[in-house]
């Protein structure tokens, strides 16, 4: 029987990753601790995180198996074991700090190294983008960029550091220096490197795709979805920091991981699909709808919040309640859901869309004339023009028998 050390690697490390989470589940009793360790029972944060995981774990696993050559199959599933491992020591921190004090030695340490190994593991995200998606930089000239993964990895470790009550579970950091300031623990080590490669790497992927053939163009595109999350998680953080708020309090904190828990779904689902199967869906059409949709649903979510504020203001002096004006709010959203949505398809064809959006005005034009048409050679005159204006051919003639 021959042996494959490469795959049998692959499978041990995603074996890894489902016995660690599975582990962690169960000291934690039936929970990850969510996002800040302060949930008692299963959260919406343990389903986003286990999600990613699997989601990170089984892409690692099939890109390994299929094409070992390529290093993005293997970040994946280290990031996945990686995952694992913090995640089964914040179980294990609950477990001994919280569930049942005293029951488990080293809880403290449990909650440091669960504490700031969770922003390390961004390292390994910037590495696959910056790998995307052959498993090699764009060119030799780009090799510089491989220092920034591992400066954000060292940056967000400076988090293990600060002094006094980390986020995760509050307890006392057993290796926390005076000197360290407090604004570590919000990534001012960690954020400049990791926007920097984010900068580096989407500058590298404008100019991959510029120089890509059809095959790798498509590729690239997949990777729009995550993107487009990643965006709306940047800029939630952004806005928040300009509030002076933790990233790790309250609903922000929810807010904001749900949002970067997305990203690391949509993430390795993207690469995985591009590497192997790029041609499966068209990914035009998902960018598309994504667009569209994202646009609409942002756009009713104003309109009902404004709504609920002018017709509380307008209905106070009759009614003491609010419970008219959110009813009213939602029929005038539900209303607007297909006008908008319209407009906003339009708008996304017609901005990132020209070359189909005027072959479909063409042919609707086309089709119109075509329906009171009677002379033959108008028709054929009509159809050659249509032609050249949508698929623009070399050379376009009809044979009429």
């Amino acid at each position: 029987m021959t042996l494959h050390p490469a795959r049998s690697a692959a499978r041990g490390l995603a074996a890894a990753t489902v016995a660690l989470a599975a582990a962690g589940l169960a000291v934690g009793g039936g929970t990850l601790g969510g996002f800040n360790g302060l949930d008692r029972s299963a959260s919406l944060g343990d389903v986003f995180e286990l999600i990613s995981l699997l989601a990170t774990a089984g892409v690692g696993l099939v890109v390994t198996l299929r094409r070992p050559s390529n290093p993005i199959g293997w970040i994946f599933s280290s990031l996945a074991v990686l995952t694992a491992v913090y995640l089964a020591a914040g179980s294990y921190a609950l477990r001994a700090v919280v569930l049942a004090p005293g029951s488990l030695p080293g809880g403290e340490w449990a909650a440091w190294f669960r504490n700031w190994a969770d922003r390390s593991s961004t390292g390994f995200v910037l590495l696959a983008f910056l790998l995307f998606p052959t498993g090699r930089l764009a060119s030799p000239r780009w090799r510089l960029a491989l220092v920034l993964p591992p400066l954000v990895v060292l940056g967000f470790a400076g988090r293990a550091l600060v002094p006094g009550p980390m986020d995760f579970l509050g307890v006392a950091n057993p290796v926390g220096l005076d000197w360290v300031p407090a604004d570590v623990n919000d990534g001012r080590t960690g954020g400049p490197e990791l926007a920097a490669g984010t900068l580096v790497a989407f500058v590298q992927l404008a100019m991959r795709y510029r120089r890509a053939g059809p095959a790798e163009r498509e590729q690239i595109k997949w990777l729009a979805l995550p993107v487009l999350a990643l965006t709306a998680a940047m800029i939630a953080t952004i806005a928040t920091l300009a509030r002076g708020v933790s990233t790790d309090e309250g609903v922000n904190g929810e807010v904001i991981s749900a949002l970067y828990a997305l990203v690391f779904f949509l993430l390795p689902i993207s690469m995985g699909i591009a590497i192997l199967r790029h041609r499966w869906l068209d990914i035009d059409i998902l960018i598309n709808r994504a667009l569209v949709y994202g646009a609409t649903t942002a756009g009713i979510a104003l309109a009902f919040f404004a709504g609920i504020v002018v017709l509380q203001a307008i209905l106070r002096p009759l009614t003491s309640g609010s419970e008219l004006a959110v009813a009213a709010s939602t029929l005038v959203s539900f209303a607007l859901f297909q006008p908008l949505r319209r407009r906003f398809q339009s708008a996304v064809d017609r901005r990132f869309y020209r070359s189909r959006y005027d072959a479909s005005r063409t042919l609707d034009v086309f089709s119109v004339r075509l329906r009171d048409e009677v002379d033959l050679d108008a028709v054929r005159s009509g159809l050659l023009d249509a032609v050249r204006d949508t698929v623009h051919p070399a050379h376009a003639s009809v044979w009429l028998r």
